[in-house]
């Protein structure tokens, strides 16, 4: 499923592709601020946690998770190979006056760290091809818990009828929840599972936001005749929803954590 979805959006991607392809996502991915109300992944994780424990945060990104984790336990240790995503987190953490958060610059697999506590992957397994590894490590690394976070469909769902509306084919999906099950199941490792209320609808602040996440996700270049379609696409498609714009079709998130002991 991850190579056909990689496939896709190498054929239909317009342009080259970015050195560091978060480097204009990188801003979405950091703590919630006071007006957004609690984060209810931090909350479900930092439940988990103890106030001694070392944590390690496997694609910690900007730090929406890391940072506010870091008040509650002794020491984070952030995985992150994009460097763009290493520098909004280390923006993150000093905005929040958070110092005990220390980064590794390399994807999961090649990373040389030290076991933790706990170890938390959130909304990684998605683009993984090579799963049994990854998961195996998460599993090697954790003293205690791996907590591994992720949607009960794509994250980017809501951007599939874009794909047809657009490109003119459906979107191939990427794996989520159900196979991540299967392949735990496959394993016979018993785990537990923490459904997260207060869904996300992929927001966007306005019009001009959601041009210009919808061109990155769809890959599409400024100027091109499938971007002039993109935005009369939009024009139609989008509603008001809590202050932003969301696609007419969206439907909200119910994120899952799940956690298994080693």
């Amino acid at each position: 499923m991850v190579v056909a979805e990689r496939e896709q959006s190498e054929r239909l991607r317009e342009g080259s592709a970015e050195t560091d392809f978060w480097r204009r996502l990188a801003r979405r991915f950091v703590p919630r601020s006071s007006g957004e109300g609690p984060d209810p992944t931090v909350a479900a994780v930092a439940r988990l946690l103890k106030p001694k424990d070392t944590l390690l945060d496997v694609g910690a990104g900007g730090g929406r998770l890391a940072v506010p984790l870091a008040r509650h336990c002794l020491r984070v240790v952030a995985v992150e190979p994009s460097e763009s995503m290493r520098k909004q987190l280390a923006d993150s953490a000093a905005s929040h006056g958070i110092k005990n958060i220390g980064a590794v610059p390399a994807g999961w697999l090649s990373a040389k760290v030290q076991k933790a506590d706990v170890v938390l992957c959130a909304h990684v397994v998605y683009a993984i091809d090579e799963i049994e590894p990854f998961v195996e490590k998460l599993d090697s690394r954790a003293d205690r818990l791996v907590a591994v976070v992720l949607q009960p469909r794509p994250p980017m769902s809501n951007f599939y009828p874009l794909w047809r509306l657009v490109h003119g084919e459906y979107r191939r999906s990427l794996p989520s929840l159900p196979e991540f099950l299967e392949l735990l199941q496959s394993w016979r490792v018993e785990c537990d599972m923490i459904r997260l209320t207060g869904g996300d609808l992929n927001l966007f602040a306005d019009f001009d936001d959601a041009v210009d996440y919808s061109m990155q996700r769809l890959f599409l270049q400024p100027g091109s005749p499938k971007a002039r379609r993109l935005v009369g696409v939009l024009r139609e498609v989008l509603v008001e929803s809590d202050g932003g714009l969301r696609f007419s079709w969206s439907r909200p998130f119910h994120p899952r954590v799940v956690t298994w002991r080693t």
